[in-house]
């Protein structure tokens, strides 16, 4: 799902941060008969959400090449490769 490109919430509403944490806190209140559920979300717990779920479809740092060697904790290049090479 690329949430950071959805032009709308529950098919009418802009999908804006202030908006999507509304939504989240009470969807009935902006879309009455809505199937969302009140999940019963603080106003933290919703803007924590709403943050975690404006990353999806964001533009993500390449994936490491295969046989590319990794560095400690798998991040950045080492001495030696952690996996052997394909013979």
């Amino acid at each position: 799902m690329e949430w950071a490109r959805r032009g709308y919430l529950a098919g009418h509403l802009p999908n804006r941060p202030e908006t999507l944490v509304a939504w989240l806190r009470d969807p009935q209140a902006l879309s009455p008969g809505t199937a969302m559920p009140n999940l019963g979300l603080t106003e933290a717990q919703a803007r924590d959400t709403a943050a975690f779920l404006f990353t999806l479809g964001v533009t993500r740092l390449p994936p490491v090449p295969a046989g590319m060697p990794l560095g400690p904790d798998g991040a950045g290049p080492r001495g030696e490769p952690r996996i052997r090479p394909r013979a």
